[in-house]
């Protein structure tokens, strides 16, 4: 007879998420349930809506639990990097590079361009406003409008890249010029990195 091991709730929620994270990365959002992840957890399917409410709700935390994980692999990447055009590079570079460790079928799918209802939108939305901060740190812009608009564009513009580069196999080859063109647009749009 085996027994089940006592776990707190932050470990309970946490075996939730991962295993949901699981879910959501082999199946598309329409095959997951929140029965069959509370079945993998081992736990009831009200426990799984104690924590997160819905399937929505659940899609949501795995959605910011992959943003966590870019975001802190980007702040370590530009960590030590002397000009502001390294460590842009870093941050392009990173998403670059988690997006391409995204094996599982529709992991990519998802966090790229995901199954989004109103709050997988607020997550990417929030996600949005964080990334573009810490591209303003970086570059420092000034208060014109012509600045606002480069670092609000930027993210979408790294987005699309992205994307187009997964549908095409993310061919490591292309990796640089995609770079070198997202970077070089920015560069171009704010005019001069030194201000």
């Amino acid at each position: 007879m085996s027994q089940r091991t006592r776990m707190n709730p932050a470990q309970r929620k946490a075996l939730i998420l991962d295993t949901a994270r699981s879910a959501f990365a082999t199946h598309s959002y329409q095959n997951v349930s929140v029965a069959a992840v509370a079945e993998t957890a081992g736990v009831s399917v009200a426990l799984v809506h104690k924590y997160f409410d819905s399937k929505s709700g659940l899609f949501a935390a795995v959605l910011e639990q992959h943003f966590q994980q870019l975001r802190e692999l980007q702040r370590h990447a530009v960590t030590g990097k002397a000009s502001t055009r390294d460590r842009v590079v870093a941050l392009v570079e990173a998403q670059l590079d988690y997006v391409v460790k995204l094996q599982r079928p529709h992991e990519t799918q998802h966090v790229l361009f995901g199954h989004d209802d109103a709050r997988a939108s607020e997550v990417r939305r929030l996600d949005e406003h964080g990334f573009a901060q810490t591209l303003r740190d970086i570059v420092r812009p000034n208060d014109s409008a012509r600045d606002f608009y480069a670092v609000a564009a930027f993210h979408g513009i790294l987005q699309a890249a992205t994307r187009t580069w997964v549908q095409r196999g993310c061919p490591e080859e292309e990796k640089w010029p995609i770079i070198e063109a997202v970077v070089g647009g920015l560069e171009g749009s704010l005019g001069d990195w030194k201000r």
